[in-house]
């Protein structure tokens, strides 16, 4: 017994990334994940169209759907590359082991939620918080915890990971280790870190600099998250080449005094524009000591808080934006170590200045030989790709309105309007060999279709003209309206009623005030309104709920009244109703007042910011409803 737990704790430290691969992330293990989510693929319809024709039986056949390519893409997400390649493997055993494999309840049950909601971003589990957390966000939480793990194992309280069993215990280990880390990162001498600096571009904003040997990567990525810049790691050796450097880009630093009075909040008005995430500012008193660090998103204005400052002279230095480059490993990193490809702006404007560069090794300037950067008049920008594709670009994605907006290398042409295939006068995509193809907001039509759709669109152009007519009807019916509010309900404090309407599973009927109610649009309310004269409370809550729902409700039961400046309102509550929700115009407004509703239990509705609805009433209605 002993001989065998040996050998497996020697597989659990030798075992490689691809064979953990291949044999956990087969498409039969990941179905097994993917239930284990509680994804319901027998009752699910979108989920079945999103899946694909994927079964377990398929799997058995080696089929991969692109779905399974893209669940497989997301998790190998959460490894990074910058840890050796012997500890790849173990790293994400780990977390298919602590993540994938959870059981039901524990905390790291919503990771594994997190992550297969993430991999359609379709929302199809209402309940879970991925989309706002966003999955790139927590790949990189948990990628960094692993990468520190693994490249400053020898200040972890526990150096072999197969014995923590938490994400939580993770999460502790690595940051119990952060002081220890940063205080022998601190303590490594750079070696002739001036002599490596080849600067090879330079003007009034940037420097591009290949550090040519390991001090000068470690002096320029100090603070980074880059693994190159770690004194005690082989990683420069690994990637820098001659002819494949490391590229750093470092935005100008502006420094200069300052005066400060006691008692005085001066302002910093900065010359520095930086482009990155954040940027700092240094503050020195004449000894040159650090008093204080401030740190901002795109402020070009600094007010300093003067109460931990003495006056006196002070010099400050801003620091901004640093990027590393390196062609081989298709590594284009921030200051953090995350991709800046997608901000297309950003990541060709610095390929720009690249391009302008001596001294760049020629099979990089093979590279970017294709490159282009031109800011155009409508606020976009125009690209020459690396690939030798050609596309002009508005707040990040593809749009022009007087041409193609990308030109394949081959040849091929497709027309974009916010990044959809899309075109009216003509096909909107043409390939290399000349076929044409028709779309409209993305979907593919055949040309009668596309035709047919075009003549109906030409129908319903918003000419100038009809756009001033619809506009001034819109007007005119709002200000009969409210003419005919103000009228009726004058400025004294009237009666109004309100319906808690609770379903077998003690869900709460609500609904959505329309953009066209000029009162409160997009709010949640219930269904109520105001009591008209000869009636009472409780005959005005039956009338509103069938008027504004088309439910009849019976058996109400009074609940509390609420009484305000302009309104005393009256909460009714029962269980007993009938019919379905269907939203009409108001009989004296002509006004359609919701348009939409929802079932939410107590705990939802707390949650709702945009809503109008007492929630402390609303429990008191839930138990005198069950009564």
């Amino acid at each position: 017994m002993k001989l065998l737990f040996e050998s497996w704790r020697q597989f659990l430290t030798e075992v490689s990334f691809a064979s953990v691969e291949e044999k956990s992330l087969s498409d039969k293990h990941l179905y097994k994940y993917l239930k284990a989510a509680r994804w319901d693929f027998n009752n699910n319809e979108q989920l079945r169209k999103l899946y694909g024709d994927y079964t377990p039986e398929a799997a058995k056949k080696g089929i991969e759907t692109p779905t399974i390519k893209k669940a497989k893409e997301t998790i190998l997400k959460f490894i990074p590359q910058d840890i050796p390649e012997e500890y790849r493997g173990i790293a994400l055993l780990w977390f298919i082991k602590r993540v994938l494999s959870s059981p039901p309840g524990e905390p790291e049950e919503f990771l594994r939620l997190s992550v297969f909601d993430g991999i359609w971003g379709t929302g199809l589990d209402p309940g879970n918080d991925a989309r706002r957390l966003g999955i790139d966000h927590l790949q990189n939480i948990i990628g960094g915890l692993l990468e520190t793990f693994f490249q400053h194992n020898q200040f972890m309280s526990e150096r072999d990971i197969n014995n923590i069993k938490t994400l939580e215990e993770f999460h502790d280990v690595v940051e119990a280790a952060g002081d220890d880390i940063q205080a022998y990162l601190e303590n490594e001498s750079y070696l002739n870190a001036e002599e490596g600096k080849q600067v090879i571009y330079e003007d009034d904003e940037w420097q591009i600099i290949i550090p040519i040997n390991k001090g000068a990567a470690c002096e320029l990525g100090k603070g980074t998250d880059w693994c190159t810049a770690a004194p005690g790691l082989e990683y420069y050796e690994e990637y820098h080449k001659p002819d494949d450097p490391l590229f750093i880009f470092v935005e100008k630093v502006e420094s200069g005094n300052i005066e400060i009075q006691e008692g005085e909040a001066p302002e910093l008005k900065l010359k520095a524009k930086p482009s990155g995430d954040k940027f700092a500012i240094a503050l020195y008193n004449e000894g040159r000591e650090l008093v204080k660090e401030f740190r901002t998103y795109f402020k070009k204005i600094i007010t300093f808080d003067t109460e931990s400052l003495a006056s006196g002279t002070y010099h400050y230095v801003v620091k901004v934006s640093r990027y590393q480059f390196h062609f081989g490993s298709k590594q284009f990193m921030n200051q953090n170590d995350k991709s800046i490809e997608g901000n297309k702006e950003l990541f060709y404007s610095l390929l720009a200045l690249l391009k302008k560069a001596e001294n760049v090794p020629a099979p990089i300037k093979e590279k970017i030989k294709n490159i282009d950067y031109q800011k155009l008049d409508n606020g976009g920008i125009f690209i020459g790709h690396l690939n030798g594709g050609k596309g002009w670009y508005l707040n990040n994605k593809l749009h022009r309105t007087d041409g193609p907006a990308y030109v394949w290398a081959h040849g091929a042409k497709g027309w974009y309007l916010n990044h959809m295939l899309h075109r009216t006068d003509g096909p909107a995509y043409v390939d290399a060999d000349g076929r044409k193809f028709w779309y409209l907001n993305d979907d593919q039509l055949s040309k009668a279709e596309w035709e047919q759709e075009v003549q109906k669109m030409k129908g319903t152009e918003l000419t100038e003209q009809r756009l001033i007519r619809i506009i001034k009807e819109e007007l005119q019916n709002y200000q009969r309206h409210a003419q005919r509010e103000l009228k009726e309900y004058g400025r004294r404090q009237r009666d109004a009623a309100s319906c808690c309407l609770f379903n077998e599973e003690d869900k709460l009927l609500i609904i959505r005030r329309s953009e066209t109610d000029p009162w409160r649009p997009g709010w949640w309310d219930l269904p109520g309104g105001i009591v008209d004269a000869g009636e009472g409370p409780m005959e005005a809550a039956v009338r509103e709920a069938d008027e504004e729902t088309g439910i009849a409700v019976d058996n109400l039961v009074k609940v509390q009244v609420v009484a305000g400046r302009r309104l005393i309102r009256h909460y009714f509550t029962t269980k007993n109703w009938s019919g379905q929700v269907v939203f009409k115009r108001n009989p004296k407004s002509d006004f359609i007042e919701h348009d939409d509703y929802k079932w939410v239990t107590i705990e939802e509705l707390s949650r709702i910011q945009n809503s109008i609805i007492p929630v402390y009433v609303v429990r008191k209605a839930l138990n005198k409803a069950g009564n």
